[in-house]
């Protein structure tokens, strides 16, 4: 269970408990029953020709620190910097879902509940550095 109290579950939405008492091996593919639902919207779409290309859990994109920014001195009154040393990696970040629609490159992370600043700060890298946006969807409460 995460720290949200969500429950893994494998690409047919059984939980590790459920395929214990089936007898079944369970094989985690989604962090949430919430996540499972969207993958399950999305194949439909896909298979409506609404969507293209749709990936899971894939790709993994490195985020980098930003080389050093060293002041120099003032010429004309404008600052000078010279910039040292190359990109470090400094994490990584996976969406859950990307595909294509009407020509667009989606990437999308399903949240149950509050976003975290780690994912705060990971989708402002991703921006930042690939020019990638994250959609960000929500299940419906009930």
């Amino acid at each position: 269970m995460s720290k949200f109290h969500a429950i893994p579950v494998d690409i047919n939405g059984r939980s590790k408990g459920l395929c214990t008492e089936l007898g079944i091996e369970f094989k985690k593919e989604f962090d949430s029953r919430s996540e499972h639902q969207r993958y399950v919207e999305l194949r439909e779409r896909e298979d409506e020709g609404d969507i293209d290309d749709l990936t899971v859990h894939s790709p993994t994109y490195d985020l980098h620190a930003v080389p050093m920014l060293h002041f120099v001195g003032e010429t004309d009154g404008k600052n000078k910097f010279s910039i040292t040393g190359d990109p470090k990696k400094v994490g990584t970040y996976t969406p859950d879902f990307t595909y294509h629609k009407d020509g667009d490159f989606i990437v999308e992370d399903r949240k149950g509940g509050a976003t975290t600043e780690q994912f705060r700060w990971k989708t402002k890298h991703l921006l930042i550095e690939y020019g990638i946006k994250v959609t960000v969807t929500r299940s419906e409460k009930k």
